[in-house]
């Protein structure tokens, strides 16, 4: 089964295929919180690779930064995630197109993005979307 996001406008276009030429198409509005969170625990990335620059893993693991960066980042991704999956799951559109798309198919799903969006730097395989299909 394939998943395609596609960015246009202020939309989201998809379209659900089960590999087999069924098709089920929709759209998703842009969600601007999910933008922001992805910014945000992008920065906190970047902020402790330039505290330690080397030690990047042992940074995180052992909390060395004075700020507790392992635990603001692992909140701003589980902040990041947890929109993620309300996003998905605030258009009703995309939960009819995904039930008739699985009800047809029991194959594992292939995600597709557009590379040129936001969409391809989020945590896809965190979210109950990827979850459900490992």
């Amino acid at each position: 089964m394939f998943l395609s996001l596609t960015q246009i406008d202020k939309k989201y276009y998809f379209t659900w295929d089960n590999g087999k030429g069924l098709r089920h198409k929709g759209f998703i509005k842009r969600n601007p919180k999910l933008i922001q969170l992805l910014n945000n625990w992008q920065q906190e990335y970047r902020r402790i690779c330039d505290l330690h620059p080397t030690r990047m893993q042992v940074a995180i693991r052992k909390s060395t930064d004075p700020k507790n960066s392992r635990q603001k980042l692992n909140n701003l991704f589980s902040d990041l995630v947890r929109h993620l999956n309300l996003w998905l799951r605030s258009s009703e559109d995309f939960w009819q197109a995904e039930r008739k798309a699985r009800q047809q198919t029991s194959s594992s799903l292939t995600l597709i993005i557009d590379p040129n969006s936001y969409l391809a730097l989020l945590p896809w395989e965190y979210c109950f979307l990827g979850q459900d299909y490992l």
